[in-house]
């Protein structure tokens, strides 16, 4: 649409793009379901209404630019807990400035808790440590999270089923849905909008390739 950032020549290409996935029947069927006044914080769409000083982020698959992070701590105030288990991830970060409020840790999150091979944007892979959900919030002491950023290329699914199994109450889960544009993939995709709607997640935005989901808990206003 117009005014979202994008040049005239990326729409076209994206509304080509979608057409071909609707085309394969790869394409994921949702909608946004529930308004809300989105801003943009490094490239992820969030509701800043819902999100106020002192709140507890977890931002997994930070890719070392920290654009997002910085925004969440410096223009709202939370308290931003970053995770990704690439070194080169862990170099970048350590050498630049720190950042007031933001904790990282070169680690990442899936549905078991050890060491192994963790997949990274780009088909790469490194050997690093993994925690589920649950055990990342029991180490840090937390017994609550406001927002959720995930990137974490294969292991979406399983922090979604474990998050849907908690009682925890996440105001914003924000998702990037990794694999290629396949029926299968297509398939995974509903199945997990769909547990998280089950438990009063709406999606309030959808990316152009219809890969990254911006989600809120509709009761958010009534905190």
């Amino acid at each position: 649409m117009a005014g979202d950032g994008r040049s005239f020549w990326r729409r076209l290409a994206d509304r080509l793009a979608g057409a071909r996935r609707r085309w394969r029947g790869a394409e994921p069927r949702a909608r946004v379901a529930v308004r809300c006044e989105r801003v943009d914080r490094g490239g992820w769409w969030i509701c800043p209404q819902a999100i106020r000083p002192g709140e507890i982020v977890y931002s997994f698959g930070v890719g070392g630019d920290l654009v997002f992070e910085r925004a969440l701590t410096e223009q709202h105030g939370a308290r931003v807990f970053a995770f990704d288990p690439d070194p080169a991830t862990a170099e970048r970060v350590e050498s630049g400035p720190p950042v007031d409020g933001l904790r990282f840790f070169g680690m990442s999150v899936g549905g078991r808790d050890g060491r192994g091979a963790v997949a990274l944007p780009g088909g790469r892979s490194v050997e690093a440590r993994v925690l589920r959900l649950p055990s990342h919030m029991r180490v840090l002491g937390h017994r609550r999270l406001d927002m959720i950023r995930l990137d974490v290329p294969g292991a979406e699914t399983d922090v979604i089923r474990d998050l849907v199994g908690m009682d925890v109450d996440v105001q914003q889960l924000l998702v990037a849905f990794h694999g290629e544009p396949t029926r299968a993939a297509r398939d995974r995709i509903e199945a997990a909008v769909a547990a998280l709607g089950e438990h009063g997640y709406r999606i309030f935005h959808i990316s152009p390739d219809r890969r990254e989901f911006s989600f809120m808990r509709t009761h958010f206003a009534a905190r």
